[in-house]
């Protein structure tokens, strides 16, 4: 159990430390900022979709959330397999983990206009 971190920001050693291993400006990888950037319209079609929906408007809800879904769709098929080849080459890399986060942030926005059709 000696390698188990119980520190008060771990939780029982679930936790793992963040290291800095891979190059500096791994978040400036070119497919990545383009992947972004398409995200990034996605989300704010998203955004507007489902301020459409909680408003009763079912037809902006379902148009912005049809082009909002094909936006993050796109930029997932644009990132995935460039961010599994950083996660096995940098693991635990706080750079890896703030990507990470982000591309969690647009599934999260997939998943209010998934169903859209």
């Amino acid at each position: 159990f000696a390698d188990i971190d119980n520190s008060p920001g771990g939780a029982a050693g679930t936790r793992p430390n963040l290291v800095d291993s891979a190059p500096a400006g791994l978040s400036g990888t070119p497919l990545y900022v383009e992947a972004k950037a398409i995200a990034a319209e996605g989300l704010a079609l998203a955004k507007e979709a489902t301020d459409a929906r909680d408003n009763g408007d079912d037809e902006t809800y379902k148009l912005k959330g049809a082009i909002a879904k094909a936006k993050l769709d796109t930029a997932f098929e644009k990132v995935s397999p460039w961010l599994l080849d950083i996660q096995e080459a940098y693991p635990n890399d706080r750079q890896v983990a703030r990507i990470e986060r982000e591309v969690e942030r647009w599934n999260r926005a997939l998943r209010d206009v998934r169903m859209i059709r």
